[in-house]
């Protein structure tokens, strides 16, 4: 999981420097790569990711278009090799454990019937953190949209926010049709919040912004103690 986290902060650094240079879609497809290998599940991001990229370069700037097969090549590179490796090491490419916690195809509605029934303590906190980011990363992406159709303009910025959003929405789907409650991995809950934290934060820095210095301290200082909480 910390692996994966540095992936994000990695991924989004490196989203936010493409250019026209190679070696930025290089590093892109580094990160990319990297953050995959820290959990397979990932692929659906990088995917994702590239794709937005991609038609942000043909409406906007067609000069990351080459970069952004640098990219691709770099992704595509060291996860056909990892794939060869686990293939002949293991005899699959997939984990064992994410094969035996997934049903997929055939979906499971335990997750969604346990809404209905008096969940336990320890059920509310992982139920929370199963369906509370799917309605935030659908809100982003539409308030994302609007602003960009207001500004004119697609930035970096917002496309690597929108495809996190997507894929959030993604692997909550996924684990809430395919995967038992308490099969849920920790990684999934922290990677989806760190999420949730910065799309919160996005939206909320315009209003932040304006806040003097007085202001500010003040609400940090109320913000401190609820945060953990929450």
């Amino acid at each position: 999981t910390p692996l994966a986290l540095l992936g994000y902060a990695l991924t989004l650094a490196a989203g936010l420097r493409l250019n026209s240079s190679p070696r930025s879609g290089a590093l892109l497809g580094a990160a990319l790569a990297f953050l995959t290998l820290s959990r397979l599940d990932h692929a659906i991001l990088v995917g994702v990711l590239l794709g937005l990229l991609i038609v942000r370069a043909v409406i906007l700037e067609r000069n990351t278009l080459r970069p952004l097969l640098y990219a691709m090549a770099v992704v595509a590179g060291v996860l056909t090799t990892e794939a060869i490796v686990a293939k002949s090491l293991w005899g699959g490419i997939v984990p064992l454990s994410g094969i035996a916690k997934s049903t997929f195809p055939h979906p499971k509605i335990e997750n969604i019937l346990r809404l209905w029934t008096v969940p336990s303590e320890d059920t509310w906190g992982r139920l929370a953190q199963l369906y509370l980011p799917m309605p935030l990363a659908a809100a982003d992406l539409w308030i994302r949209l609007k602003r960009c159709r207001a500004e004119r303009q697609i930035s970096a910025w917002h496309t690597v926010l929108a495809a996190w959003s997507v894929f959030t929405l993604i692997l909550c789907a996924y684990n809430v049709a395919f995967v038992t409650l308490f099969h849920q991995g920790t990684w999934y809950f922290a990677t989806v919040l760190l999420h949730t934290t910065v799309i919160t934060y996005d939206h909320a820095r315009l209003r932040i912004d304006r806040l003097d210095a007085g202001r500010f301290r003040a609400a940090i200082a109320w913000a401190s103690p609820v945060l953990p909480i929450l």
